[in-house]
């Protein structure tokens, strides 16, 4: 008789898990996947933001002392340049590389011009100089 009882509820157990598995395959037969081409620009667009991201550091932070970039007014300096290089850099590559630029530049943008604003609202008074992450750290700090 418990041979029997255990039997049924293997039985229900095992109807239980087919049961689920098959939701699992119902559902993820539901997902829409990237296609070659979605995958080929967003692994792109990556690679090329890391390649980015690591160049600005080797330059602007691989010392440790960043760099004074000082001119003599606030409106124009080498870290300002930078900025802009940046900027335009980062408009191309999302136009040329991705579909969804509309998005991209705003969100690729958005870090930049903070940075900028913030710059130019806590110190207008002091140049663009040590353009680099330890000079957002000197920003914040005070």
């Amino acid at each position: 008789m418990a041979c029997l009882v255990f039997a049924e509820s293997l039985v229900c157990m095992i109807a239980r898990i087919k049961k689920y598995v098959k939701g699992i395959l119902l559902e993820w037969d539901k997902v829409s996947k990237p296609d070659w081409k979605q995958v080929k620009a967003n692994t792109l667009v990556v690679v090329v933001a890391t390649l980015i991201l690591g160049i600005y550091l080797w330059i602007i932070d691989g010392n440790q002392d960043y760099p004074i970039w000082s001119a003599p007014d606030t409106i124009f300096g080498p870290g300002l340049i930078f900025l802009l290089v940046l900027v335009i850099a980062l408009l191309w590559f999302a136009r040329r590389f991705t579909s969804r630029w509309e998005v991209v530049i705003p969100v690729s943008l958005a870090p930049l011009l903070l940075v900028l604003a913030l710059h130019y609202i806590v110190a207008p008074s002091d140049p663009v100089s040590g353009f680099g992450i330890a000079w957002i750290r000197q920003l914040f700090l005070k």
